[in-house]
């Protein structure tokens, strides 16, 4: 597991090529995105958390509260396509949330159902050989389950 910081909650880990996962803190840390050379961030928070901004990076924002009860599935098709576009086009990703647990975990582990053709749990256990912490909340690991990942492989290449 390739960590980059001193300590978990600013790490950003490599979870793929050019595929980092974290949290707030360390995609706030303007010296560790340069060094990784980030050229692209899927950010993932609640409407009231206040985040820096990094010139010269390609952002998706999605404002989602980490619940069981919201709809992760209806973000992750946004995510998972600006990702493979991002990687696809030579560029670094980070997919943050506040943790890097559960929010950003959750677009992760979906990334990895389309691009590894993988169901939920072989998608999960990629996502924590890179950043150990990661747990979905039980509502979007439910939605994840039940996903169609035909389809989201589709919408991804479109």
């Amino acid at each position: 597991m390739e960590s980059y910081s001193d300590s978990y909650s600013s790490s950003l880990n490599k979870i793929d090529n050019n595929l980092y996962l974290g949290g707030v803190i360390g995609a706030s840390n303007s010296n560790l995105i340069s060094r990784l050379h980030i050229t692209s961030i899927v950010q993932i928070l609640s409407h009231n958390i206040a985040v820096v901004i990094h010139k010269k990076i390609r952002y998706l924002k999605i404002n989602i509260d980490d619940l069981p009860n919201v709809s992760i599935i209806r973000v992750v098709y946004e995510a998972v396509r600006f990702i493979n576009r991002e990687l696809t086009n030579g560029g670094a990703v980070l997919i943050h949330c506040a943790a890097g647990v559960s929010r950003s975990a959750s677009v992760a582990v979906a990334y990895f159902m389309a691009k590894y053709n993988l169901s939920y749990a072989a998608a999960l256990e990629k996502v924590k050989k890179g950043r150990g912490c990661v747990r979905p909340n039980e509502g979007f690991e439910r939605q994840l389950k039940e996903m169609d990942v035909r389809a989201l492989k589709n919408y991804m290449n479109a």
